[in-house]
């Protein structure tokens, strides 16, 4: 309760000020601002849960999508998309859909705005609609993205979800890139699912000032189910969690 406070504060004493990112002076769009927890309330079960909205790095984004390594047959979803940040920068990659699920829709509005300026409308579909459990295609190769959108009990409610299709879906391959894990262990503890990377990324220099906590890196970890590839050096590093629910970094091995 003490460190939403103090963020909440901070949030306030910044107001106006919080920095334009490159990504938005370039492309047109608005994905800098950060909303507050406080102001995304929806007189839902999930608003005990929500965290604000804060954009994940582009940089972040890209390095975790190239080590997968993308083909016109995957499937891109967001699970609290947010203001569209992560699907912008996604549609880079050749993915065959890309779908954001969010629940605020003053966000999902936002994020419109952005993906119709990016003419990108018929690639991005925004759904409004609880993240935990969305839906999952069946006969697809699924890239999953979460930029530590919730707390602990929809993360659990997410992972179970998702266990439950790959056992119903024996073939289907699942990769879940897990920004900012600071419910990491969640994921480690499902035994359908694997770690495949774990990085602490340093933010290029015109990121590093528009970070929630004028961070230098951000971390991911990225989940495969099976069948499984092997994985990248340094996948089992530990994470060190710096601020609950807020930050989580990744340990050299």
């Amino acid at each position: 309760m003490i460190t939403e406070l103090l963020i909440e504060c901070v949030d306030w004493l910044r107001g106006k000020h919080w920095p334009t990112h490159p990504i938005d002076l370039q492309l047109g769009i608005e994905t800098s601002k950060h909303v507050p927890r406080r102001f995304l309330r929806l007189g839902d079960a999930a608003d005990a849960y929500n965290l604000g909205y804060v954009g994940a790095q582009p940089s972040v984004i890209r390095r975790a999508l190239q080590s997968i390594g993308v083909t016109p047959d995957t499937v891109f979803i967001d699970l609290g998309s947010g203001k569209g940040r992560a699907l912008i920068v996604a549609s880079e990659f050749p993915f065959k859909a890309l779908v954001g699920y969010e629940l605020s829709l003053s966000l999902v509005n936002t994020s419109r705005r952005n993906i119709n300026k990016r003419a990108l409308s018929r690639r991005v579909t925004i759904i409004q609609s609880d993240a935990s459990k969305p839906e999952l295609p069946r006969e697809m190769e699924i890239i999953i993205f979460l930029h530590n959108p919730f707390k602990r009990p929809l993360v659990e409610i997410f992972k179970n979800h998702t266990q439950s299709f790959l056992h119903s879906n024996s073939h289907a391959k699942v990769w879940i890139i897990y920004c900012n894990p600071v419910h990491y262990d969640v994921f480690d503890s499902c035994p359908v699912l694997t770690r495949y990377a774990s990085e602490n990324l340093e933010l290029q220099a015109d990121e590093k000032m528009t970070t929630a906590w004028r961070s230098e890196a951000e971390a991911f970890v990225i989940y495969q189910s099976g069948p499984f590839r092997p994985s990248l050096a340094g996948a089992t590093a530990q994470v060190k969690v710096t601020i609950p629910d807020y930050q989580a970094y990744v340990m050299k091995d």
